[in-house]
C-alpha cells in the first residue's frame, strides 16, 4: 500500500490522496474487503497513512505547489469568486485572461477535490462562499414565501435560465429544496 501511494503521489502531485477504491484494487484486489480495511487500519494507526473523506495518503504528503500554480490557485479562486453566480467557463477563463489552460485546469480540478470549487453542472463551477450565500438567501425567502419558481429565483440571485436551472437542481441535492412540480419548496 505505501508503495501505491508513493507511485500515486509522484504521478498525481496536485491530489490529496488516492481514491480509497483505487487503492484497494491495486493492493489487495479480489481479497475481501475486510483484508484491505484492516491493512489500511493498521497503517493508519502507526502514522504510515492518513485517510480523509475518500482519499487515502501517505501521511508526510502534503500538496506543494510550484510558483506558476500557486499564481494559478489564486487567480482561479479571485475569478471564481468575483464572478458570482454567473461564472464563465475555464476555456473561458483561460482564453480571456491568457492564462495557460492545462495549468488552470489541474488547479481547478484540485481546488474542486478540496472543497474551495464546487462543480455544480458540466462546464459549471462556482465558489463555496457563493453557493453557502445562495442556500441562506434561499433560505431567508422561506419566512415570506415556502414556494420558489424559476422567474422569481432568477430575480432573486440576478441569474439567467441558463444558471438558475443548475443552481436549483444543486440546491435540490443540497435538501435546501425539493422540486415539486415547476416549483421547490424551501426544506
Amino acid at each position: 500500500m505505501e508503495a501505491a501511494l508513493e507511485a500515486f503521489h509522484a504521478a498525481q502531485p496536485l491530489r490529496e490522496g488516492m481514491p480509497r477504491g483505487e487503492l484497494r484494487e491495486k493492493t489487495t484486489g479480489t481479497a475481501p474487503v475486510e483484508l484491505f480495511d484492516s491493512v489500511l487500519a493498521d497503517l493508519q494507526e502507526i502514522g504510515k497513512v492518513r485517510v480523509a473523506r475518500d482519499a487515502v495518503a501517505r501521511a508526510g504528503h502534503r500538496i506543494k505547489l510550484s510558483a506558476e500554480e500557486q499564481e494559478a490557485r489564486d487567480f482561479l479562486t479571485e475569478t471564481y469568486l468575483r464572478s458570482g453566480f454567473q461564472p464563465a467557463s475555464l476555456a473561458d477563463i483561460a482564453a480571456r485572461h491568457r492564462k495557460d489552460a492545462k495549468v488552470l485546469s489541474r488547479i481547478e480540478r484540485m481546488l474542486i477535490s478540496e472543497g474551495t470549487l464546487v462543480r455544480v453542472a458540466e462546464g459549471m463551477v462556482f465558489h463555496r462562499e457563493m453557493l453557502e450565500e445562495l442556500k441562506s438567501t434561499v433560505r431567508r425567502e422561506k419566512r415570506k414565501n415556502d414556494l420558489v419558481d424559476v422567474a422569481f429565483f432568477k430575480e432573486l440571485v440576478g441569474v439567467t435560465r441558463k444558471y438558475a436551472i443548475p443552481l436549483l437542481e444543486w440546491l435540490d441535492r443540497e435538501h435546501v429544496t425539493r422540486r415539486v412540480g415547476k416549483e421547490r419548496v424551501v426544506l
